[in-house]
């Protein structure tokens, strides 16, 4: 049996999108912080093919730096023709000691997006939208951006290693790897819910 090969590599765009509801008074509002992975890495106008999406709520603060909690984590393949394939997982959580993203923020009830860049490690499965669809194990995680990220994209950059594998398949099947860091370009846009 051959061993799997990835399909594709792609670059990724993160968004940062805000709603308010949520967290208490004294913490920043819920947000939605995207990754659009494109099909050729440092080229924006190349198709979106994936998007990571992680919905965030503020749940402690400890002087500028706020404590995030994911509320959810979906995925989304940009299919032809708008038929996407959706996978979500309700469950996500970060990998690090107390389940937190903590971040420091030059201004906590105003976070800034290129304070989003480093996602600790998040690491499970996600169920298919569609039923008939496979399940989704999946990695994501960001990585420090080498001096280039910046000159990929006007805007704000970082970096970000992921892996997406069918479930259950035996042996599980990758339909992407990133073998190297993907750029990301990072900006925010506000959402009124």
């Amino acid at each position: 049996m051959s061993s799997p090969k990835p399909v594709f590599r792609w670059c990724a765009l993160l968004v940062l999108v805000a709603w308010p509801a949520g967290a208490a008074a004294t913490l920043p509002d819920d947000l939605a912080v995207e990754y659009y992975l494109h099909e050729t890495p440092g080229d924006p106008q190349s198709d979106v093919v994936y998007t990571f999406r992680l919905f965030l709520t503020a749940v402690d603060q400890d002087g500028d730096e706020i404590a995030w909690d994911i509320q959810r984590l979906d995925i989304v393949q940009l299919g032809e023709n708008a038929t996407d394939l959706v996978w979500t997982d309700q469950e996500a959580s970060f990998a690090s000691g107390d389940g937190h993203w903590w971040i420091e923020h030059a201004d906590p009830q105003q976070p800034d997006t290129a304070e989003f860049d480093l996602p600790p490690l998040l690491t499970g499965s996600a169920a298919a939208e569609d039923p008939g669809d496979p399940d989704l194990d999946y990695t994501l995680q960001g990585v420090p951006c080498t001096a280039t990220c910046p000159a990929l994209y006007s805007g704000y950059s970082a970096a970000l290693n992921y892996d997406l594998y069918w479930f259950p398949e035996s042996p599980m099947w990758p339909i992407e790897e990133s073998e190297d860091d993907v750029v990301v370009e990072v900006s925010e846009e506000s959402l009124d819910w």
